[in-house]
C-alpha cells in the first residue's frame, strides 16, 4: 500500500511597507519568482534534503530555479535540471502566515520562514530551522488569465516524467502541450511589452527564429526533455512526430512585423496541424 504525505511549509510573513502589507493580502505573492541566491548563516552548503540526492542551495543556485503562484492557490516549481512540483499556496492576512503545501509522496519537516517583499520585488525567505535565507527576484507580474501562465500546472504536464512506455496517443498529448506551453510563453510575453523572451526553462526540440518556427537536429536536442519520456526511443518517436508535423503545415497567414506575435501564429497553425493527426507516425 503506497501512502501519500502532504508537504506543509509555514511562512511568516513580514512586509516593510503597509503598502506592500496589502498588496500581500490582495495577491502580491502572485507571479514568478527568480532564485538569486541561497546563504547560509554558518556559511555551509546546506542539501536540501537529509538523503543528499538532492542539489545543495548552491546548486540550485547555479541550476536556477523559479517558482510561480497563481490566484486559485497552485504554485509550480521549476528547476534548470529539469525537477518540475507543483502544490497549493495559502495565505493567512490575520496571521501574516503563507502554508505551502508541495504535491509528493515524501514527508517533509515543517519550517518557519520570514520573508519581506522591498521596493525592488525582491523576496528573502529564511529558514531558521536550516539557518539559511533564500532570495527570489520577481520576473514576471501576474497575466489576467492565469490559467494560461506558461507555467501554470495545466501548461506543464509535458515536463512530467513517464513511468511506462507511453503509446503513440500518449506521446502526441505530451507534444501538444509543450507546443501549448510555448504558445503561452509568447502570449504571456506580448501582454506582459516583454522585450525579452526566454525559453531557459522550457528547451526542448523546438527551434524558435525570428518569424519562424523550427526543429533542432537530434544531437542539439535538449536531454532534459528526452528524459521526461519513459526512454529515448519514446522520445524520438515524439522527434518524429514533430517533425512530420512541420513538414506538411504551411502558415498561411500574414507576418505582422513582430516576431514575438509572427512565432504565436505560426506555433497556433503547428498545434491545429497536430491535433488533426499531421504527425501522425
Amino acid at each position: 500500500m503506497k501512502l501519500f504525505y502532504l508537504f506543509i511549509i509555514v511562512f511568516s510573513f513580514t512586509a516593510c511597507k503597509t503598502k506592500n502589507r496589502n498588496a500581500a493580502k490582495t495577491g502580491g505573492i502572485e507571479g514568478t519568482w527568480s532564485l538569486s541566491n541561497y546563504t547560509s548563516n554558518d556559511g555551509s552548503d546546506i542539501n536540501s534534503d537529509i538523503t543528499g540526492k538532492k542539489p545543495t542551495h548552491g546548486d540550485l543556485v547555479k541550476l536556477g530555479v523559479i517558482l510561480s503562484f497563481f490566484a486559485d492557490q497552485s504554485y509550480t516549481r521549476v528547476v534548470g535540471n529539469g525537477d518540475y512540483t507543483t502544490g497549493r499556496w495559502k495565505f493567512t492576512p490575520e496571521t501574516n502566515n503563507l502554508t505551502l503545501i508541495p504535491s509528493g509522496e515524501n514527508p517533509v519537516q515543517l519550517s518557519t520562514i520570514s520573508q519581506t517583499f522591498d521596493k525592488n520585488a525582491t523576496l528573502s525567505l529564511t529558514n531558521n530551522k536550516e539557518n539559511s535565507t533564500m532570495f527570489l527576484i520577481r520576473s514576471a507580474l501576474p497575466i489576467e488569465d492565469f490559467k494560461e501562465d506558461p507555467y501554470y500546472q495545466g501548461n506543464n504536464t509535458w515536463r512530467i516524467r513517464s513511468t511506462k512506455k507511453d503509446s503513440a496517443a500518449a506521446i502526441k498529448e505530451k507534444l501538444v502541450n509543450l507546443i501549448q506551453h510555448y504558445i503561452y510563453v509568447l502570449k504571456a510575453a506580448k501582454e506582459r511589452s516583454s522585450r525579452v523572451v526566454s525559453f531557459e526553462y522550457s528547451k526542448s526540440l523546438i527551434s524558435i527564429y525570428n518569424g519562424g518556427i523550427g526543429v533542432l537536429p537530434r544531437e542539439d536536442v535538449d536531454p532534459i526533455w528526452v528524459k521526461t519520456f519513459y526512454n529515448e526511443a519514446d522520445a524520438m518517436k515524439a522527434y518524429e512526430m514533430y517533425n512530420r508535423t512541420l513538414s506538411r503545415t504551411s502558415f498561411k497567414g500574414e507576418p505582422v512585423g513582430n516576431w514575438i506575435e509572427d512565432d504565436y501564429n505560426i506555433l497556433l497553425a503547428i498545434l491545429t496541424a497536430l491535433k488533426q493527426g499531421s504527425g501522425n507516425l
